[in-house]
């Protein structure tokens, strides 16, 4: 089947959760379901979400539910395209055509089935060529929550001597009203809410274990999406210690000159130098 795209526009910002989708035969290959934006009409290269559908779970006598890992954002107003793609000749979708007969309704096509889109046909999933006469047979799927908020356990960290913790997430906030807050537990038995990338200092040094807890908050359309991998980074302040930059490029005999912001509370000191970097470990430093 060569690449097949409908292009659509929704009518008010969406979580798309999956994409229904009628066969009329299957091959040996998978499928590869993917939403993707548009340019000029066209899809992209951009790919905002992508599902994988095995020969084994495509239905013929009705329509095939693909679900993504995580729902997708997609604004109102704004033009994406449905793109379908499988390495094999045989998988084929059913279509509407304007003026041909629909086995499904028993009756003729007489008027465009989808007046929003349009249908697009590809070799390489690169050049398109619209077809206005006809339209994919699709369903979109919005997400549509039960439970509006939830608490999540994220485990526990061991900190010895700590003094800074910064929470470090990956979720996705489509709006306002749907988030993620977090907590941290303290061994004290203390809470802290913190967002994302906070730095947190501490009146003293802590050791023990510090839980982490995030609280999801949405409406019934819209979710926050929290990815796996948080971590709680700890920080420990001491006495002395030594900040290394990242290497920068400069030719023979260059004068070198250190700028840099600081704050430098009374009894405290900052000495700035620069070392080549091929003398070992900074072996040779430069006072400057």
């Amino acid at each position: 089947m060569d690449p097949l795209a409908q292009t659509f526009t929704l009518n008010a910002d969406t979580q798309l959760g999956g994409i229904e989708l009628w066969f009329t035969a299957k091959g040996a290959s998978p499928v590869a379901v993917q939403i993707r934006e548009t340019t000029t009409g066209v899809p992209s290269r951009a790919v905002l979400a992508e599902a994988h559908l095995q020969p084994a779970d495509i239905v013929l006598s009705g329509p095939t539910r693909i679900q993504f890992a995580a729902p997708v954002n997609l604004q109102g107003s704004v033009e994406y395209a449905l793109v379908v793609l499988c390495d094999d000749a045989d998988a084929a979708l059913a279509i509407a055509e304007l003026g041909k007969w629909d086995n499904s309704a028993g009756r003729w096509v007489t008027s465009q089935p989808y007046q929003v889109g349009v249908l697009l046909s590809s070799s390489n999933a690169s050049s398109w060529t619209a077809h206005q006469d006809r339209d994919m047979a699709f369903r979109l799927l919005a997400a549509s929550y039960a439970v509006t908020a939830r608490t999540v356990d994220l485990g526990k960290v061991d900190v010895k001597n700590a003094t800074d913790l910064m929470l470090l997430s990956l979720s996705d906030s489509p709006s306002a009203a749907a988030r993620v807050e977090y907590s941290l537990g303290l061994p004290d038995g203390s809470a802290v809410q913190v967002a994302d990338g906070q730095p947190v200092r501490l009146p003293a040094p802590l050791s023990g274990q510090v839980g982490v807890s995030a609280r999801l908050l949405g409406t019934e359309s819209a979710s926050p999406v929290l990815f796996p991998g948080t971590q709680l980074v700890s920080g420990q302040i001491a006495q002395s210690a030594d900040y290394v930059s990242r290497a920068i490029p400069a030719g023979n005999n260059a004068r070198v000159r250190v700028v840099f912001d600081a704050l430098i509370p009374a009894g405290a000191s900052v000495t700035a130098s620069a070392s080549g970097i091929d003398d070992g470990m900074f072996s040779r430093r430069w006072p400057t």
